[in-house]
């Protein structure tokens, strides 16, 4: 627990140390017993968090990264409602129908998008591959982060992810949506915690030992 903050197993720990010393009725036993249980009803009330799951996350994205296509990728859509408002071909004759027809051609040539912001510089390819292993890299040290109870450095670089996302890929991508959706909710969870030293305990099985190394 001290190194990596794996609460879980060092509850484990304690609660096997508990169970080895059950059958022993020494005064020595009981009152090592009795600072091992206050230490794990310590452990117990600490807020749980899910490391494996989100750490599982972290590697999604990370995979999912290498797909999603950036916007100078996507391709554009032809508006497919716009001819819902003309007249049928059908119920057209001689100038109307050549008119229409060259109407049709030009278009489906133009498509008229609403951006709020600037289109990015369009990327070379290794500037592309670049972009999508700093991603890659963010991500792997966001999983350092939540190993470490790193909140501040885990949520900056979720959120430059996110700016990256926003900025240089297309949103509209359902594997982009789906992205994003996923970053804010790991960006949601506290993964901050006051992790106790277990120092009681671990004077208490010193002391334990040495009284049992005298006894011999």
């Amino acid at each position: 627990m001290q190194l990596a903050g794996n609460v879980k197993s060092a509850l484990l720990a304690l609660e096997a140390a508990d169970h080895r010393l059950e059958p022993l009725d020494l005064p020595r036993a009981v009152q090592l017993r009795q600072t091992l249980q206050v230490e794990i009803e310590t452990l117990r009330d600490l807020p749980q968090i899910d490391m494996i799951a989100m750490s599982a996350q972290l590697t999604y994205l990370a995979e999912l990264c290498n797909s999603i296509p950036l916007i100078s990728e996507r391709q554009p859509r032809v508006n497919q409602n716009a001819s819902q408002h003309l007249a049928p071909v059908q119920s057209l004759h001689g100038v109307e129908k050549f008119w229409w027809a060259i109407w049709d051609d030009i278009k489906n040539l133009v498509t008229v998008e609403r951006i709020d912001q600037p289109e990015p510089p369009l990327l070379a390819a290794e500037h592309a591959l670049y972009l999508r292993e700093n991603l890659k890299l963010r991500l792997l040290t966001a999983r350092i982060a939540l190993l470490q109870h790193d909140e501040s450095t885990y949520k900056a670089d979720l959120s430059m992810v996110k700016t990256w996302l926003n900025q240089y890929f297309d949103t509209k991508h359902p594997d982009t949506i789906k992205a994003l959706v996923l970053l804010k909710k790991l960006s949601s969870n506290n993964i901050s915690l006051e992790l106790p030293q277990l120092s009681d305990s671990l004077a208490a099985v010193s002391s334990y030992k040495l009284m049992l190394e005298k006894s011999e």
